[in-house]
C-alpha cells in the first residue's frame, strides 16, 4: 500500500509503539484502533515473536507494515 508518511502520521505510529510496548510489558496485548484524521485509521494487530513486542499495521484495514522491537529499536518490515 502506498502511504505518505507525515509528520503527524509519524507521531501516530510512534503513539502505537508506545502503547504495544506497554502492553507487552504488563502482559496484557490486544489490539486497538486509533483514528488517526477523519478518513484514516490506524489499527495494531499483536503478532507472536518471542524476542520482544510486534505488531502488523493496518491502515484503513489495508495491511502497511509489520514493526519488531529488536535490539531497543523498532524495525518495519514491508
Amino acid at each position: 500500500m502506498k502511504f505518505m508518511l507525515t509528520t503527524s502520521s509519524r507521531r501516530a505510529i510512534n503513539q502505537i509503539k508506545a502503547q504495544m510496548l506497554k502492553q507487552y510489558e504488563e502482559g496484557d496485548v490486544n489490539r486497538f484502533k486509533l483514528k488517526f484524521t477523519k478518513k484514516k485509521e490506524f489499527m495494531a494487530v499483536p503478532v507472536p515473536y518471542f524476542n520482544g513486542p510486534s505488531f502488523q499495521l493496518f491502515i484503513n484495514d489495508k495491511f502497511y507494515k509489520t514493526y519488531f522491537l529488536h535490539n531497543n529499536r523498532w524495525r518495519g518490515v514491508s
